[in-house]
């Protein structure tokens, strides 16, 4: 069974900087007067190459065995010629979202196509140096088939290149090599189930874990996409550890944008005229095998070094006990007044699907959610009910929030490239990390860079000079992941509009605008105020236009501004507030004004509207 709850409010305290998976991406040729350059500075004492490693079997530790693998489907090698190629199959259950990540280490391209079934040619292809993602839908007609689809992983380079796939599908399960000569398929041992399900002996993949900047578990666990603690299978003999997410976080990707949707409808469903507000968030657990690479190393590392000997230790996805439920907390009904009726859930059938959650809201509660959406947002809790009965419920949090570096997805640093801000939002890199193994004994540490608060823009490009500045040309071999730690800009008006208006849409929906109120200089000595409070009042505080509120704005200086809001006014509006102007002086008496209507969204006071709006300036003869 899987329940879930929900907390509008402050997003968690120590996450806010760290994020999942690659989601931005870099790109080796940008325009130069775009980029901005930063010079990591080394955090900590100086490292060397011989105090890491990536071989777990040459651990000097206890001794036990570090068994490889025999090669799935989620592992490929390539030879030098054109006809090496690496095929799979796999058979989505229903419609949906399909990802496929591949990862090698040689700097070469490889393409990758993925094939409808019944077809020859691709339905969508890319060619790139790794990592390489590819991401597409499956139509209901498509998955109404219920054919198997074919992922074909090519190497044109002329170079042997070996390296690991990861297809994720509606309702995943199987998947199966093909033989490109046209042997005998097999299917994927990590996608098909072999154990009796987890017990309750969770192994700490983080243990010991040693950082320059004292990082916490769950900043790492963020970045790793997986959450730390893993489950052994009931039966030991079975070599099957089990994950959960670290986190479900709202998806989004620079080419489809955000999966929230706000959708205003002049009619409820019973066809009566309420403006009601249809939300639809989709959320992703947004694991790639960049992470499940990292998280089996450490895993393996972990085995080593307690000396135990374990034949072939895999991470599969944590199995559930039958076909999950979802039972939705009261947090929305009782902070937001929402009908229970107006609230869906759609229940994944697997961990690394994806969830939707739905709800229906007035006019009214829509804009009061809409700066929670921004900052802090929408959070809560899924638990879990792992199959096997030897696990109790385990819990794993949602994050949904425009404005939280999680939704954008980890950064990940490479040599000699540049990363581009496709975000609606500036961000500010604050250090470069890199996830290391101690040679000594495989514990994991994390080793970090200064990157100085630089600020990158939308649209600029973000360019470590890594060489130039001390980060060694080793990491790239040893190091599990290296990521940028950045910061969303939280101050930036501009951005929240432009971000809101893509998620929003509707028949009632007006522009959500903000006022400005500014004082002219010389304003303050020409009527003789220590304060002027100006009172801003519209009809326009939710679209349509039906409901009064008001602002209050006190300047206390020349040359001060202020915004207000926000405010939806139609575009016909002619005024789209009204202001009032109250002066405080020196002795404690206060001149009140009348209302008037301003002629824009920018409002300069100056003596002509003191005047309009009292009658008269205190003090003058008129």
């Amino acid at each position: 069974m899987l329940r879930i709850g929900f907390t509008l409010g402050a997003s968690r305290a120590g996450v806010a900087a760290l994020v999942v998976p690659l989601a931005l991406a870099w790109a080796s040729r940008s325009a130069v007067s775009q980029e901005i350059d930063v010079y990591p500075r080394r955090i900590g004492a100086e490292i060397a190459r011989d105090e890491f490693t990536r071989d777990v079997a040459a651990l000097r530790v206890r001794p036990g065995r570090n068994e490889r693998r025999t090669p799935s489907a989620n592992e490929f090698v390539l030879g030098p010629t054109a006809r090496a190629k690496h095929v799979v199959q796999f058979r989505p259950a229903r419609a949906g979202r399909v990802l496929i990540e591949a990862n090698w280490s040689a700097p070469v391209s490889l393409r990758v196509d993925a094939i409808p079934p019944g077809k020859t040619g691709a339905y969508r292809s890319n060619e790139s140096a790794s990592p390489l993602r590819l991401e597409f839908d499956v139509t209901p007609e498509q998955a109404q088939r219920r054919d198997s689809w074919t992922v074909v992983v090519a190497n044109r380079s002329g170079r042997d290149v070996s390296g690991r796939l990861s297809v994720a599908y509606p309702g995943g399960g199987r998947i199966t090599l093909v033989s490109p000569a046209g042997g005998e398929e097999r299917a994927d041992a990590d996608s098909a189930e072999t154990g009796s399900g987890p017990a309750n002996r969770p192994i700490d993949l983080l243990e010991g874990l040693q950082s320059d900047v004292n990082l916490e578990r769950v900043e790492l666990q963020s970045i790793l996409g997986i959450r730390a603690e893993v489950y052994e299978d009931q039966d030991e003999e079975a070599g099957t550890f089990y994950f959960l997410p670290a986190a479900y976080y709202l998806r989004w990707d620079e080419d489809q944008g955000y999966g929230l949707q706000v959708l205003y409808r002049g009619i409820d469903t019973e066809g009566e005229a309420r403006g009601m507000v249809h939300f639809s968030a989709d959320l992703s657990a947004r694991i790639g095998i960049r992470d499940i690479e990292a998280a089996e190393i450490l895993l393996h590392a972990y085995l080593k070094r307690a000396g135990r000997s374990v034949r072939e230790p895999a991470l599969t996805p944590m199995p559930l006990d039958g076909s999950p439920r979802l039972a939705l907390a009261d947090n929305l009904t009782r902070i937001w007044d929402i009908d229970p009726d107006r609230v869906a859930v759609s229940a994944p059938s697997a961990v690394l699907d994806e969830l939707t959650i739905e709800w229906v809201a007035d006019d009214r509660v829509a804009t009061d959610m809409q700066p929670k959406l921004l900052e802090g947002g929408v959070n809560g809790d899924i638990l879990f009910d792992p199959s096997g009965d030897g696990l109790p419920a385990q819990s794993v949090p949602v994050e949904i929030a425009l404005r939280d570096p999680n939704t954008y997805g980890r950064i990940e640093w490479q040599r000699g490239a540049s990363w581009e801000n496709n975000t609606p939002y500036g961000i500010v890199v604050k250090r470069l990390h890199a996830l290391l193994l101690e040679k000594s004994d495989g514990t994991p540490r994390v080793v970090s860079w200064d990157l100085r608060d630089k600020p990158v823009p939308p649209g600029k490009r973000l360019r470590i000079r890594g060489a130039a500045a001390g980060v060694p040309d080793w990491l790239d071999e040893l190091a599990l992941l290296v990521w940028v730690e950045y910061v969303v800009d939280q101050d930036c008006a501009r951005c929240d509009d432009q971000a809101l208006a893509s998620i929003m849409s509707g028949a009632t929906r007006s522009e959500r605008r903000f006022a400005t109120i500014s004082a002219l200089d010389n304003l303050f000595a020409d009527v003789g105020a220590v304060a002027i409070v100006i009172s801003v009042g519209t009809d326009y505080s939710v679209p349509g236009g039906d409901a009064w509120h008001e602002w209050e704005v006190v300047l206390e200086g020349d040359g001060q501004a202020a915004s207000v809001g926000p405010l939806y006014p139609p575009a016909d509006a002619g005024s789209p507030f009204l202001y009032l102007v109250t002066l405080r002086m020196a002795d404690g008496a206060e001149h009140r004004g009348n209302w008037v209507a301003s002629p824009g969204l920018n409002l300069h006071i100056g003596l002509s509207q003191v005047e309009e709006s009292l009658g008269r300036i205190p003090g003058r003869d008129l």
